[in-house]
C-alpha cells in the first residue's frame, strides 16, 4: 500500500514537464473560486442560524398538511395521504 502511494505521489508531481497548456483562468471563474473561499468560514461562523434553517426546511417538506391547508382551506389535507396499492 505504501508503495502504491509513493508511485502515485512520484507521478503526479513528475508528470508536470514544461509550461501550462490550458487556457488562463477567466474573472468568472476566480469570482466562484473566491466566493467559496470566503463562504467556506462564514458558513462556520454561521453554521447555528443555518442549522436552524435547514431543520424548519425539513420539517416543513416532511408534513405538507400545513402548506396544503393553507393554500386549499376547503380541500381535507388526508385526501392527499399516500394509501396502500391494496386500496387502489
Amino acid at each position: 500500500m505504501i508503495a502504491l502511494s509513493r508511485a502515485g505521489s512520484v507521478f503526479f508531481w513528475a508528470s508536470y514537464k514544461g509550461a501550462p497548456s490550458g487556457p488562463r483562468i477567466t474573472p468568472l471563474q476566480l469570482s466562484g473560486v473566491t466566493w467559496l473561499l470566503i463562504s467556506a468560514p462564514l458558513l462556520v461562523l454561521l453554521a447555528g442560524p443555518v442549522s436552524e434553517y435547514t431543520q424548519a426546511t425539513a420539517e416543513q417538506l416532511a408534513s405538507p398538511q400545513r402548506t396544503i391547508q393553507s393554500i386549499l382551506p376547503e380541500v381535507n389535507p388526508s385526501d392527499f395521504a399516500l394509501r396502500d396499492e391494496e386500496e387502489q
